[in-house]
């Protein structure tokens, strides 16, 4: 092979990393044999081939192989460039290593507003939201702050609950331009949501000048949380007005509200006007509602049907409600049809067999069992 220099295998890493090509990283190992040191760019275009097979759970190397790159970089004196840092709490996080994106994050000399967003969707991602208030908190006047750090701290008032915070967020976000950002616009209608007022998750909605689908099935979601049937019910007649086809999430909404307020009827109704009108193809969560839906109300004859619909493959999703309905209602034949047409799926957890040993054992099939 010919001698390249530093230029040249560094454009050769960075074409093979944006094509997520696995070459990168034996182009890699054959420059360092042939003596070429690399450089910050070296390692960005290698942390970014890396951000791109992040996601495939097929490269089962990647964690070390992003755990010996960030040595190096220690090594070579380049932890605290801020591509680098970046890019490295980007990988940790969604390798799932939140100690050390937290880290490399600590230890950059200054925060861009690219590295706080990065941090802040890692925690939000790691269901950290109280992290993500407490930095969003420290760095608010700091940097000036995008979509994404505002969609971020959204999400974390939604998890936390918190009203008044969510409120003053808004606050900021009307400040800085941003109300109208069909983002941020979903995530404030959902946190509101989440907070418990559908009123300012309303308003929202209604201030913009055109809502998407997202945003229609956000607040659709809303008022299914809270068992607003009526609300919810008005929600999806607007959709419908506003020329948005229903889709899956709509009909997930759709279904809970009516498992929510115990009203079977509309609940088939709507299932079935959905599915043929709107050609809505029914997946885990539509079922699992149904059955939820049919169960309490002790419509036996429905569940019945619906248990001869079931696949073999259906999982666990599907089936413990269909059990517990079973038990609820004492019915220990359909129960009996259930064991039988679930007895040889393939558990992926210890505690999802023993869930359903316990209804099977409360209905007294112990001899079925094991």
């Amino acid at each position: 092979m010919p001698h390249h220099d530093l230029v040249a295998w560094n454009a050769m890493l960075n074409a093979y990393g944006e094509w997520a090509e696995e070459k990168a990283f034996h182009l890699f190992k054959i420059m360092l044999q042939e003596g070429i040191k690399p450089n910050q760019k070296t390692y960005v275009s290698l942390l970014q081939a890396c951000a791109a097979f992040a996601d495939r759970e097929e490269v089962h190397y990647m964690p070390s192989l992003v755990c010996a790159l960030y040595n190096d970089v220690q090594k070579r004196g380049l932890s605290s460039d801020l591509f680098i840092g970046n890019t490295l709490v980007h990988l940790f996080g969604t390798l799932g290593y939140l100690d050390e994106a937290e880290k490399v994050f600590h230890s950059l000399p200054y925060h861009q507003v690219i590295s706080l967003n990065s941090m802040l969707t890692v925690y939000i991602q790691h269901g950290e939201a109280e992290k993500a208030i407490h930095l969003y908190k420290k760095m608010q006047n700091k940097l000036t702050l995008t979509d994404v750090s505002f969609v971020c701290v959204i999400q974390a008032c939604g998890q936390t609950g918190d009203l008044e915070l969510c409120k003053q967020v808004h606050f900021n976000i009307i400040s800085a331009g941003y109300e109208l950002n069909p983002s941020l616009a979903s995530s404030l209608i959902r946190s509101y949501g989440s907070c418990g007022s559908m009123l300012d998750a309303q308003s929202v909605f209604d201030s913009l000048p055109d809502p998407d689908l997202v945003s229609w099935n956000v607040l659709l979601a809303g008022y299914a949380g809270e068992g607003s049937f009526t609300s919810c019910m008005s929600t999806l007649a607007g959709m419908q007005l506003a020329m948005h086809k229903p889709d899956a999430t709509t009909m997930t909404s759709v279904l809970s509200a009516c498992s929510h307020c115990g009203f079977v009827t509309e609940g088939i109704s709507y299932f079935e006007s959905l599915c043929n009108k709107f050609h809505i193809v029914p997946d885990v969560r539509h079922i699992s509602t149904i059955i939820d839906l049919l169960g309490r109300a002790g419509y036996q004859e429905g569940l019945t049907g619906i248990l001869g619909t079931l696949p073999m493959s259906s999982n666990f999703a599907v089936w413990l409600p269909l059990l517990g309905a079973c038990n609820l209602h004492g019915n220990s034949e359909l129960a009996k049809k259930v064991f039988n047409h679930s007895a040889n799926m393939d558990f992926e957890d210890a505690t999802a067999f023993i869930i359903m040993s316990n209804i099977y054992a409360d209905l007294h099939f112990e001899d079925d069992i094991g």
